[in-house]
């Protein structure tokens, strides 16, 4: 019994003997039933009783009876604690620029609220209505392009009191 080591299995905590670095089980046999064997858990979101394999609790998994728990609890992280979080600065699928402010009044779903709103907001000093428009004058760029579209300075930027007044704009154009 040279180069032997002595190991407990930990599905029968039996004592064996092996020749190899790491090993866990005495039999293949141990080794199937360990991986079959269930541990009952509490879901981390509805609180129901559940059963995870052994392995999964060890990678940092089964906290979850279903699915829809983990995405529940997948929709909850928001903010800097995502983890496909780029600094809250995005843009929309429309070339704007779209910044994460989940305190505003105007907010999306997802906490942002268009960039360009915010720098006339504060350049007038108070939040705008809903009915509101900014348009983008197109003084550097083209006026429908996505350049223009993601120049937010100041004197590329006019406040309409509506839709209408907006669209008459554009006509124009």
């Amino acid at each position: 019994m040279r180069n032997l080591k002595k190991a407990i299995c930990i599905y029968c905590k039996k004592e064996f003997f092996h020749r190899r670095k790491i090993q866990k089980y005495c039999s293949r046999k141990c080794m199937g039933k360990s991986y079959t064997t269930s541990i009952e858990k509490k879901c981390k979101i509805c609180r129901n009783i559940f059963y995870s394999q052994p392995n999964s609790i060890k990678s940092n998994r089964g906290k979850y009876c279903s699915r829809q728990c983990k995405d529940k609890d997948a929709m909850n992280i928001n903010g800097k604690k995502a983890s496909n979080w780029r600094g809250g600065r995005t843009i929309t699928r429309d070339g704007y620029v779209s910044i994460y402010q989940p305190n505003h009044p105007l907010v999306t779903k997802r906490g942002y609220v268009l960039e360009h709103r915010l720098v006339i907001e504060k350049h007038l000093g108070r939040y705008l209505t809903r009915k509101e428009i900014v348009h983008h004058r197109g003084i550097k760029y083209p006026i429908d392009s996505i350049a223009n579209k993601q120049d937010n300075r100041i004197e590329n930027l006019m406040l309409l009191p509506n839709l209408s007044k907006h669209r008459k704009i554009h006509k124009k154009h």
